[in-house]
Order: C-alpha cells, then sequence, then structure tokens
C-alpha cells in the first residue's frame, strides 16, 4: 500500500499536461481506491503465526498419522520394538527422508528420520506391556544352622543405622545373656537395606559412636546391602521392619508372592520389630489417632534417627533413643523365640522313634505362630488394595 502510494504521489508531482494531469489523477484515484481495496482484503485475513494449542495438537496428529498407523499395526501383531513390520516401516521412514528436498539436505534428512523413527520406537515401547515373570521363591541351604533354626532379617531404609543396631543387640543378647543360651544356635540374624542410597557403606558415624557409648560392637567388616525379595523372603523364617514406610516397601514385593502361592502366606512373615516389645517404650510417642498420623501402631513404629540431617546433639540424641527402644524390641523378639523353644521341647518327645529328626522345630513353631497372628497393617497402594464387598441385604 505505501509503493502504491508514493508512486501516485511521484505522478501528480510532474505532470506534463492538463491532460496528463487529468489522467494521472484518475490514475492515481484508482490506484488509491485498489490500494484501499487491497488493504481491506488483507485486513481481513490475519498474518500467519505459529500454531499453538489446538492448532498446534492437530497439526502434529496430522503430520503423525502414518506413524500412529504403523504403531497400531505393530501393537495388534504383538511386535515391539525390532519386529520385522516395524523395521520395514523405520526403513521407510529413512527413506522417505533421504529423498524429500524439503527437509534441507541429506545432513537434516538423517536427522529427522533418526527422530521420527526414536518417536515410533518409544511409542511403542510406551504402549506395549512388557511381560514380567515372577518365580516361586525357593528356600536355599541352611548352612551353619542347626536343624529346625530360625533366620532372621532386620530392614531398614539404608542400613546404615537402625537394622545395624538391632543385629548387634541381638548378637550381644544372644552372647551376654545366659537365659538365651538354648537360642545360640537356633537362631540367625542379618541386615538389609529396603532402598539402595548407602549400598556398600558402612554404618553411619553417629551409629558408630551411640554404639561405642553403649559398649556395643557392631558386625565386623559391616557394608549395607539391599533387600532382593524374591531370595530373602524364602530364605529367612521371619522379616523385621522398623516403620510403616520400611513395611511398605517390602511388603509391595512380598505381597506379590502371595497371589502365586497362598499357602506360602510369605507376607506374614513381614512383621514390625517393635511389636514384640513387651509394653509400650518409654522412648516411643505417645498413642494418638490414624495410621497417617499416630496410629495405636506408632509406639511400635522405630522411627529413622537420621531422617532430616540435623547432625549434631539432637541427632545423636535421636539415635540413642532408637537403640534404646531397638534393645527393649529385640529383647521382647529373644523372649517370644524363647518360649516358642520351650513348648516345642514340652510338646515333642524330643525325637521320632527311629531316632531321626524332631517332629516339631523351632522353625514349624514359629510359622504356625505367625499365620496365627493378625495381618500387619502397611500402607497399601491403590492398586493392592481391594474395595469391600458390600453386605448382602
Amino acid at each position: 500500500t505505501a509503493l502504491l502510494l508514493s508512486v501516485a504521489a511521484t505522478l501528480r508531482s510532474a505532470p506534463d499536461s492538463a491532460g496528463q494531469e487529468t489522467t494521472t489523477t484518475t490514475t492515481m484515484a484508482a490506484m488509491a481506491a485498489a490500494a484501499t481495496t487491497t488493504t481491506t482484503a488483507m485486513a481481513g485475513t490475519p498474518a500467519r503465526a505459529p500454531p499453538t494449542g489446538w492448532a498446534a495438537t492437530a497439526g502434529r496428529a496430522q503430520r503423525r498419522a502414518p506413524q500412529l498407523a504403523c504403531r497400531r499395526r505393530c501393537f495388534a501383531l504383538g511386535q515391539r520394538r525390532g519386529g520385522s513390520h516395524h523395521r520395514q516401516h523405520l526403513r521407510g521412514v529413512r527413506e522417505g527422508a533421504r529423498a524429500s528436498p524439503a527437509r534441507g539436505g541429506a545432513r537434516e534428512a538423517e536427522e529427522a528420520a533418526q527422530t521420527d523413527a526414536e518417536e515410533v520406537a518409544d511409542y511403542v515401547d510406551s504402549v506395549t506391556v512388557a511381560p514380567f515373570f515372577r518365580s516361586l521363591p525357593q528356600r536355599h541351604a541352611d548352612g551353619p544352622l542347626a536343624a529346625g533354626g530360625v533366620r532372621l532379617l532386620l530392614l531398614s531404609e539404608s542400613n546404615v543405622c537402625r537394622s545395624v543396631l538391632a543385629e548387634a543387640t541381638l548378637a550381644e543378647l544372644l552372647r551376654a545373656e545366659a537365659r538365651f543360651a538354648p537360642l545360640r544356635r537356633l537362631v540367625h540374624a542379618s541386615s538389609k537395606a529396603v532402598k539402595d542410597f548407602n549400598v556398600g557403606e558402612g554404618p553411619d558415624e553417629l551409629t558408630i559412636e551411640v554404639a561405642a557409648e553403649l559398649q556395643l560392637p557392631l558386625p565386623e567388616g559391616h557394608e549395607a546391602r539391599l533387600f532382593a525379595p524374591a531370595q530373602d523372603i524364602a530364605e529367612h523364617d521371619l522379616v523385621l521392619v522398623m516403620d510403616k514406610f520400611n513395611a511398605a516397601d517390602a511388603m509391595k514385593e512380598v505381597s506379590v508372592f502371595d497371589t502365586i502361592d497362598p499357602a506360602a502366606a510369605f507376607s506374614r512373615r513381614v512383621r514390625l520389630l517393635g511389636s514384640f516389645a513387651p509394653a509400650p517404650s518409654t522412648a516411643a510417642r505417645p498413642l494418638d489417632g490414624s495410621l497417617d498420623g499416630g496410629d495405636a501402631c506408632d509406639r511400635l513404629y522405630i522411627e529413622d534417627p537420621l531422617y532430616g540431617g540435623w547432625g549434631g546433639d539432637e541427632e545423636r540424641e535421636q539415635v540413642r533413643r532408637a537403640a534404646q527402644q531397638i534393645r527393649e524390641a529385640v529383647h521382647g523378639l529373644l523372649e517370644f523365640l524363647l518360649a516358642l523353644h520351650e513348648d516345642v521341647a514340652t510338646a515333642s518327645s524330643g525325637h521320632d522313634d527311629d531316632g531321626g529328626e524332631p517332629r516339631c522345630t523351632l522353625r514349624s513353631a514359629l510359622r504356625g505362630r505367625l499365620l496365627g497372628m493378625e495381618e500387619m497393617a502397611w500402607l497399601k497402594p491403590p492398586m493392592l488394595s481391594k474395595p469391600n464387598k458390600p453386605s448382602s441385604p
């Protein structure tokens, strides 16, 4: 429009004659009218801008329609990334990209084809369910443990504080208290972590300091290890967790095995260590109200003293309190196992008539007692929580 008006002004400023001036004026008026018409038409058509929102989404969907069709065919054929149909499509994408001049050169075409291929592969992987097979846990040999003995596994978050103190406390009580002497060859304990935060590391510095104050020898050469559900739940007769979060981390894996073999009742082997304390611990929190805030089970939880990383005297005091809770709970656990051992000795005549293995062992008695206990409450994810069936009228 500006160009047309400039030309018209130039023509009007230098007329050769009256006729030319009239013609020029008429021409200029026509050009101005045309400019006005053009301006009006252009005003009705907004400038083209990059699509956003729904338009951008629709544009991408249109451009990717052939890819989506390929993905649907791959999925219908049950083929994942690398299948024959998928490979043929990727070759077609690359060849089309090389032949397209709009891509702007061979290198750009190759990069675009690679990007498209990766998008196709990622989408196929996202919509195709990869089968994951779980085998039933199998128990291995007991090693040096006496026949009929029990294996205990102590779990905490990182295996650098609470579970280490529990393992050391259990070994110390078995060694130091004469009344637990019958259990020395029948009970073996170890510890692991439910998270891989500190795998391969030794006990925390505050754990070492507090253990030295209590004259409690920690396991020699201890290194944090990670809980392996498929192996550990079969090799251990009792898995002891410190709080509801450790319980959830362990149970979300262990509970799957109950769907494979419900009779094995693997999840019944997972218990709170604090549940074996003979009375509410003086170091534990007071009772309260719900599972998330402070339920009656809260006194059974041995909280992580290192959580938050406060450091200094406050954190050291928290470790001392946790060590006290652990000692009370471990002592109650050994009392529980000793009572089972005495029941086994009383109920059984000792050995079969042919001098074979005892008919009832500490291991079998422990399993029977665990089956008789109430199921441990834990933070189940929604997908594992079954809704209550409506009561029949």
